[in-house]
């Protein structure tokens, strides 16, 4: 009976050390964000340079200064981030104010700014609001 109980609380022990290991694989996983993005999908269609003026737009994710800066489609946009192993918020955007045409940076902007979690697989970042995929970014190519 001893040996049994020795037996159960050693298996208790280990469970409960998968469960902190697994932890620890998410911490430090917003680093993930890292790096400069560039929409690839929008809304869950292609993203089109007929949407916006001159690029698609792009993002550059600061996780350390809790800032992100980049263009949205027609201006330059900055604000803060704020990113956990799952979560996100992009808040205080603020845009440089050319007039532009079609509706795409607007779309872009309102998708950003309703994100509330995130994933990166296979080299794709992925926002969503909800259950629902908002936008889908590449890293952008130097």
């Amino acid at each position: 009976a001893i040996t049994l109980l020795s037996f159960m609380v050693l298996l208790a022990g280990c469970s409960a050390n998968k469960k902190q290991f697994e932890d620890l694989n998410e911490i430090g996983k917003e680093y993930q964000l890292r790096n400069t993005w560039v929409l690839a999908e929008l809304d869950g269609k292609p993203a089109s340079l007929e949407e916006f003026q001159n690029e698609l737009p792009w993002m550059e994710l600061k996780v350390d200064a809790t800032v992100f800066n980049g263009y949205a489609g027609c201006n330059v946009m900055s604000g803060r981030l704020l990113a956990t192993s799952s979560t996100i918020k992009f808040e205080n955007i603020i845009t440089t104010m050319m007039a532009c045409q079609g509706g795409g940076e607007q779309k872009f902007l309102r998708a950003i700014e309703s994100a509330d979690s995130w994933d990166v697989k296979n080299g794709k970042l992925y926002l969503k609001s909800g259950d629902i995929l908002v936008a889908e970014f590449i890293v952008k190519k130097d």
